[in-house]
């Protein structure tokens, strides 16, 4: 009985980390334009952080944390979508994006005439609502 929460606890990891500088994999998730032209952007480590913040003044904060098989499960939709090796970009006056956590390839959208495949804004639904406005924490493996 006493081994069970010691297991739990170490699936999750809240320490904090630099989300700018992490050397692990990630996803990164964002939305900007509009009257402001503000960004604000989700990186979801692969040890099961999120952070939030505007990538244009490098201040992000901790928002949660969730397992890492969960992590794990959300990278592996994340690179079966083929994002990498898209060529996409379509802002409108506000846009959302998809990227790879290593400076890879940025898929853009926003423009009422070209719309990105259905799988890409599908998952940005998904993500959204499972990763940043579920702010549970998730103790499943």
């Amino acid at each position: 009985m006493l081994g069970s929460p010691l297991v739990m606890i170490s699936c999750i990891s809240n320490k904090p980390t630099d989300p700018l500088h992490y050397q692990g994999r990630m996803i990164v998730v964002g939305s900007g334009g509009g009257f402001a032209g503000e960004e604000r952007q989700y990186r979801m480590l692969d040890n099961g952080q999120l952070y939030v913040g505007n990538p244009s003044d490098s201040s992000f904060v901790f928002m949660h944390a969730k397992s890492k098989r969960r992590a794990a499960k959300w990278l592996t939709a994340f690179d079966s979508m083929g994002v990498i090796q898209l060529d996409f970009n379509h802002p409108g006056n506000t846009y959302q994006y998809l990227e790879t956590g290593d400076g890879g390839k940025r898929v853009v959208w926003g423009s009422k005439s070209e719309k990105p495949e259905v799988t890409i804004t599908d998952f940005y639904k998904q993500f959204m609502a499972y990763w940043v406005y579920s702010r549970q924490k998730d103790h499943s493996n």
